[in-house]
């Protein structure tokens, strides 16, 4: 029986399932070792795992338009850029480090923060004078209406 391990891809934050190799195999022993009771709390997840910040974000096609929501904890509106370029959709911003007095000292740090840019390759063309942008609660969502295929084509006259 082959053992299938469950991993998030960290370029898409998508669940992936595939067959285990010797390789994985190690890496899951090797790491289950450092959980163990023995060594106290977790060593491995008492480092600080996040100083960037990359928005998880959903995509969902429906007949009539595409629907973006993209989660932005702690952001204003004024601190996020939607582009469309074309067949491309750019979401660019920043999330602002927190302050942290001086007589405080962190002892996790998991939260992200920074500079980010993500570009979207929609599968169809969309209707930019009809794409829609809100955001409320730290959540944005865009809904991008499809083109109307008719509307794209232009018919071209043959000079001889």
């Amino acid at each position: 029986m082959t053992k299938l391990l469950r991993r998030t891809n960290p370029t898409t934050s998508i669940p992936v399932q595939r067959p285990a190799s010797a390789m994985d195999l190690w890496d899951e022993l090797f790491e289950s070792f450092f959980d163990r009771p023995f060594f106290g709390p977790s060593l491995r997840r008492s480092r600080p795992l996040a100083t960037t910040f990359v928005p998880a974000l959903d995509l969902v096609e429906t007949p009539e338009a595409y629907h973006l929501t993209v989660e932005l904890p702690g952001m204003k509106k004024d601190e996020i850029e939607i582009d469309l370029r074309e067949d491309t959709l750019v979401l660019r911003g920043e999330k602002k480090q927190p302050e942290i007095d001086d007589d405080h000292t962190p002892l996790f740090v998991e939260r992200g923060w920074g500079r980010f840019e993500r570009a979207l390759t929609l599968p169809a063309a969309v209707n930019a004078d009809k794409v829609k942008a809100k955001f409320r609660d730290g959540v944005l969502h865009v809904e991008l209406p499809k083109m109307d295929p008719a509307q794209g084509t232009r018919r071209i006259e043959v000079s001889g």
